[in-house]
């Protein structure tokens, strides 16, 4: 089974595409070829087309909508991709079960830009496999036109009055995350009974 890296890609490029120039430097004497699996919408593809005009290379470039779909792709071996872009919690499930190589940490200097609060994460101990691309929160939208009032808790989602108003994203660790916090639960929890009503929570309110 082939297995893959998770890196930073704007880190890796340049280490993973080395090319060989002629004596002139005019010309580039081979073409590399890098496949990378993304979430869609997160590289715009005009920065693909700069860099493989830079480096006379040629990315194939494949998206996903969810860690999910990624880890399903490549849990019956790794159709031959370099670098992907797994979600915190799935680098810890596809390091365990043997999907991702070790990185050479020489081949990307930009560590050292890195902020520390996003060195040595719980669910990869020294940054074996994975190093950080991107970090955010997931938060609540909504029209207080509509609403008529503040929404300031996950748990305001599953009001009667806005059943049928009110969409999740298309994500089970986020989902179970908001289900877990509405019940008094900690989002991270490891608990089987709390995860149990989790699910049956979000299943009770799939049409809120």
């Amino acid at each position: 089974m082939k297995r893959f890296f998770v890196l930073i890609l704007l880190f890796l490029l340049a280490a993973i595409l080395p090319v060989s120039c002629s004596a002139n430097n005019q010309s580039i004497d081979r073409e590399k070829i890098l496949s990378v699996y993304n979430w869609s919408t997160y590289i715009a593809p005009e920065i693909l087309t700069e860099f493989e005009q830079k480096y006379n290379a040629v990315i194939k470039y494949d998206t996903y909508e969810s860690s999910e779909e990624l880890y399903a792709k490549v849990k019956p071996g790794n159709p031959g991709y370099d670098v992907a872009f797994p979600a915190d919690y799935m680098v810890k499930i596809m390091a365990e079960e043997g999907l991702l190589e070790p990185l050479n940490k020489e081949n990307i200097p930009n560590r050292k830009n890195l902020n520390p609060q996003f060195i040595d994460p719980p669910f990869d101990p020294g940054n074996k496999y994975s190093f950080p691309y991107q970090w955010g929160t997931m938060g609540i939208g909504y029209n207080f036109q509509n609403t008529g009032e503040k929404i300031n808790s996950w748990s305001a989602l599953f009001l009667p009055k806005y059943k049928g108003k009110v969409a999740l994203l298309d994500d089970m660790r986020g989902s179970f995350a908001i289900a877990l916090i509405s019940l008094g639960y900690d989002p991270n929890t490891t608990n089987p009974e709390e995860i149990a009503k989790a699910r049956d929570f979000l299943i009770q309110n799939k049409a809120a």
